[in-house]
């Protein structure tokens, strides 16, 4: 199990449903243990070119660049680049390492999720290589081939590029801060959420589905729920296979060409809960969020799934939203008028949920975490389970949810309700 990650970079590892091989353009992925007592021999057998800067924030700075710079300097010519602790990857960041890397050859994230956007956003706005030193178990974009950067007080997935080298120390990723951990859990959660999602959309609308990402996290997925705890604990062997999970995800993002395996209904509510009522929520990490979102998600497919839904054609939805909120602004609809639905379309779906509907719940109930088993993992790990863990409003909780299907074009469980 260990060795699919390996397996993938030698070329050897095939899809079990296609059996077609496996790779992807890295040349190193490294997690271990200890492995930052190597890292001058590791990054010497990559092509990193002689001048390096090394990016981290104060807190990712005393936890590893520090020593890595002291590392790296007898044999390199390193740059340092500290931004502020909670720095938030804008392009005011985006803008500071663009800045101080522009005579360098490769720049070396040394952090987790804020830390690999910026690094893999700016390296890719100068066609420069860069690779990431993991600080924490708490996303799982080290290997997608995009950037959450936030422009205008929003987050937007933005393409970059992949990392030359991903090295995940499971020493530093236990000793991360448990909400941290947390996070990189609640994040991981999702597949079960999002590979439904996806196949509704597939099923009823005939979208391209990719089974391949899924494959790769099937092995890894137990640790979510066997061993929760001792991920919470530091348990390094747990660790191991959590950090295996989060790389696997973001090769899955990478195969799938987009966000579709690990990005679906949860992530949009999240996304609406940022947009509007970001100014005055309280900081939580992505991964907390998720969690909340995801157990939302999963009772909705579960309720979905045991009645008949019907679809409503675009405009009577764009009519019921007003109708709740207030007339909205017309860039809350754009996403919508792309998977637009007249009533022709719309007749024609719910006569393919009346003739189908049963025999679909019995295609995807095999992909199914059940909510139950769900909500007993966030409560072993003390993640969020309803808005106000998060500091939300349950009412802007609940408007956030119905919002949600505006603000992306991919078709949901959210499109059902």
């Amino acid at each position: 199990m260990e060795h699919i990650i390996q397996q993938i970079m030698e070329g050897t590892w095939a899809s079990p449903s296609s059996g077609e091989p496996v790779t992807i353009p890295i040349q190193a992925i490294a997690i271990d243990s200890g492995l930052m007592n190597h890292a001058p021999d590791m990054l010497a057998m990559l092509e990193l070119g002689k001048r390096l800067l090394i990016v981290c924030d104060a807190t990712t700075n005393e936890i590893l660049a520090h020593q890595l710079v002291k590392d790296t300097c007898d044999n390199w010519l390193v740059e340092q680049c500290v931004l502020p602790a909670n720095v938030r990857p804008d392009q005011s960041a985006v803008n500071t390492v663009l800045e101080q890397a522009r005579g360098v050859d490769t720049i070396i994230a040394v952090g987790s999720g804020t830390m690999n956007d910026i690094c893999k956003y700016a390296s890719h706005l100068l066609d420069k290589p860069y690779l990431v030193f993991g600080t924490a178990p708490s996303m799982n974009g080290y290997a997608s081939a995009n950037a959450s950067i936030i422009e205008d007080g929003f987050h937007h997935s933005l393409p970059a590029h992949l990392p030359t080298a991903i090295i995940l120390d499971t020493d530093i990723l236990a000793a991360a801060p448990k909400r941290l951990i947390r996070s990189g859990i609640g994040d991981s959660l999702c597949r079960t959420t999002a590979q439904v999602d996806w196949m509704l959309s597939h099923w009823l609308l005939g979208t391209d589905y990719n089974p391949v990402p899924f494959e790769l996290l099937e092995p890894y997925e137990f640790i979510l729920f066997e061993h929760a705890q001792a991920l919470m604990a530091g348990d390094k062997e747990a660790m191991k296979h959590l950090a295996h999970l989060l790389v696997l995800s973001g090769i899955g993002m990478t195969l799938a060409k987009g966000s579709y395996p690990a990005s679906q209904g949860e992530h949009m509510i999240a996304h609406t809960m940022d947009m509007v009522f970001g100014e005055r929520l309280p900081h939580s990490f992505h991964g907390e969020q998720i969690a909340l979102s995801t157990l939302t998600m999963s009772l909705l497919q579960e309720n979905c799934l045991s009645m008949y839904p019907v679809i409503k054609p675009t405009h009577e939805r764009i009519a019921r939203y007003n109708d709740r909120f207030g007339e909205g602004d017309e860039t809350w609809f754009a996403s919508l008028k792309i998977k637009a639905i007249d009533t022709a379309k719309a007749k024609e779906l719910n006569d393919k949920i009346s003739d189908g509907w049963d025999q679909f719940a019995e295609m995807i109930e095999p992909l199914i975490v059940p909510y139950g088993d769900i909500k007993h993992v966030l409560e072993d790990i003390g993640a969020p389970q309803v808005p106000e863990d998060l500091g939300w409003d349950p009412e802007d909780y609940h408007r956030g949810v119905q919002l949600a299907s505006l603000t992306r074009d991919r078709f949901t469980f959210l499109d059902l309700v």
